[in-house]
């Protein structure tokens, strides 16, 4: 996409692949240094199911090559003034079987396997001198969940010197449960 740019100040690189056929369509949308959300869908199972009952699969996954967030976030007046530091990496993937009868949806299955991290994070207080430093997010795929192995984030002021916030828990997606453990 022509006129983009990334928050480091570079063009952002944007690709968009389709292809298939009725028995599989696969997605990818790339962003910047890496960062590729995919994704597939047997339209013909798809509508088969709609005219009667079934099972379609769909696979979701969201993957990067261990890189900086300002080379893979879109410069944006929303996104910039937080000024984002950091590392990206995943390899995370979710299997979906989706039961289809007419207009009604509703998840068989899932199965979620991988990570996502951000780590060496830094996030800019916006309208102020103030930032959030040592910044990190590690989510794990574990079957039917999403397992947060880990959040901090430390900010310094003058009141207090090392101010933090730490947490982890478990969004457990068949049941439609959280359980999150935050530290102040």
């Amino acid at each position: 996409a022509e006129g983009l740019h990334t928050v480091a100040g570079g063009g952002l690189t944007t690709t968009l692949d389709l292809e298939g056929n009725l028995d599989e369509l696969r997605m990818k949308l790339g962003l910047g240094t890496g960062l590729v959300v995919s994704a597939s869908v047997p339209p013909r199972a798809y509508f088969a199911a709609k005219n009667a009952e079934g099972t379609v699969p769909l696979m979701v996954a969201i993957t990067a090559p261990k890189a900086p967030l300002p080379s893979i976030l879109p410069s944006l007046r929303q996104i910039d003034p937080y000024r984002f530091q950091g590392t990206l990496f995943s390899d995370l993937v979710a299997n979906v079987n989706l039961h289809v009868k007419g207009e009604e949806r509703s998840v068989e299955s899932i199965d979620v396997r991988g990570s996502l991290r951000v780590d060496e994070g830094r996030v800019a207080i916006p309208d102020s001198t103030r930032a959030l430093d040592g910044v990190t997010f590690a989510l794990r795929g574990q079957g039917a969940s999403l397992v947060v192995e880990g959040l901090a984030a430390h900010e310094h002021d003058r009141e207090k010197a090392n101010r933090s916030v730490s947490g982890s828990g478990k969004l457990s997606l068949d049941t439609r449960t959280v359980d999150l453990a935050i530290d102040a």
